[in-house]
């Protein structure tokens, strides 16, 4: 491993903190007592190791895009959902893989690269802050799409070719649970960390247990963001507070605006404006007759208690029931216990639904989040859910 050098590993203590977050993917915040002067390097390593070989498969993406001559033709956007703490402030991981929030900028600072030979000037590098949120409009102005509006950021597209003098720091809002999607008790998911930065400014706002606390930093003069400067800069912290608080009283309202709440999604219950327009015209799709079709579902396999290992599953999982294979399914699945804890529902069209892997891949994630449970539904508000089959990984 060219990025691990075991000299630099101190003692044989560092060595097991260190294998512990190598091991498992979910690391507790207190379940361990990093010694950041002797376990850093190996923190750090392990990560530069999972960076080493991402970088190792994008290449073999782009290299596959220009041997097909698509290259061009493709707009390629590298980013990440969040960053990870390697015992900056203490510990390791994000909000839900330490079930302890952490917004600074280790974990918030993440790298957005997107490239399109067309319609982007190549190796040109923007100075002030952008967020996520641009990477949509940047999308839609390459394809020649119309701006949308809901869209919360700005296209990157006139920035990134030079076309705008004196640029300034687009306003970024961040916010997450305090415990992460993976939260014990489920109150905890309306208990929030959020965060305003403004270069050179950086308002974090704790809203825990009905009590409000804010720090402030400087990422001009302390990037890290150890010192809080709230009581030196109150005019500043003052002004911050409202914009955030803003953000946060708005945020419903704008979701409620543009986009539906309603769970069920089955077409003739829930359609978009241009479904509409084509029903009118008569292209539209036809609504799914549900007349005969079992509800709610009865599972055929696999067979309860059922025990998938990479071996028997080949890499391939299939579930099935009873039903027809035009008909829209919600599948509710329910991974793991305890810290290894998973909850999704997804959308599936037919009565059998099949996911393939790699055996690595089973190993190293998919057996920690034993047992799975799932149940299933005609994608209908008038349709109920199966009852639900447990199976388990191993």
């Amino acid at each position: 491993m060219v990025y691990w050098d075991d000299s630099k590993v101190p003692n044989a203590a560092s060595r097991e903190r260190i294998r512990i977050p190598e091991e498992n993917s979910v690391v507790v915040t207190g379940s361990v007592e990093f010694v950041q002067s002797e376990d850093a390097y190996g923190i750090t390593a392990l990560y530069d190791g999972c960076l080493r070989r991402m970088d190792r498969v994008f290449g073999k993406i782009v290299t596959t895009l220009e041997e097909l001559g698509l290259r061009d033709k493709t707009i390629i956007v590298f980013a990440a959902d969040h960053g990870e703490e390697l015992l900056e402030h203490g510990f390791v991981g994000h909000a839900s893989t330490a079930k302890k929030a952490n917004i600074h900028q280790e974990v918030t600072w993440v790298p957005v690269i997107i490239s399109f030979p067309p319609g982007l000037k190549e190796g040109a590098r923007i100075s002030t802050q952008v967020r996520k949120v641009d990477i949509m409009p940047t999308i839609f102005e390459l394809l020649g799409l119309p701006q949308q509006p809901y869209f919360q950021g700005e296209s990157l597209v006139a920035l990134a070719n030079g076309e705008i003098k004196n640029p300034t720091h687009r306003p970024a809002y961040t916010v997450t649970s305090m415990q992460g999607y993976k939260a014990d008790d489920p109150a905890a998911k309306q208990e929030t960390l959020s965060a305003l930065t403004m270069p050179p400014w950086k308002l974090i706002k704790r809203d825990e247990k009905n009590n409000q606390t804010y720090t402030l930093y400087n990422t001009d003069e302390d990037p890290g963001e150890f010192k809080d400067v709230i009581s030196m800069h109150p005019e500043t912290a003052s002004s911050m507070k409202e914009q955030l608080n803003t953000f946060h009283a708005n945020a419903d309202d704008w979701a409620g605006k543009w986009f539906s709440k309603k769970k069920y999604v089955e077409r003739g219950y829930h359609v978009s404006a241009w479904a509409k327009f084509l029903k009118r015209i008569g292209l539209g799709p036809k609504p799914v007759d549900l007349t005969g079709v079992i509800s709610p579902p009865v599972f055929t396999s696999p067979a309860e208690n059922f025990t998938f290992n990479s071996t028997n599953t080949k890499g391939v999982i299939k579930v099935e029931w009873e039903g027809r294979e035009d008909v829209p399914y919600l599948f509710e699945l329910h991974l793991g216990e305890g810290n290894y804890l998973f909850d999704t529902v997804v959308k599936n069209k037919g009565n059998t639904l099949v996911r393939r892997f790699k055996e690595s891949y089973w190993d190293e994630f998919i057996a920690a989040y034993d047992p799975a449970k799932f149940r299933v539904k005609i994608d209908h508000p008038d349709h109920g859910w199966s009852e639900w089959r447990t199976v388990h990984l191993k």
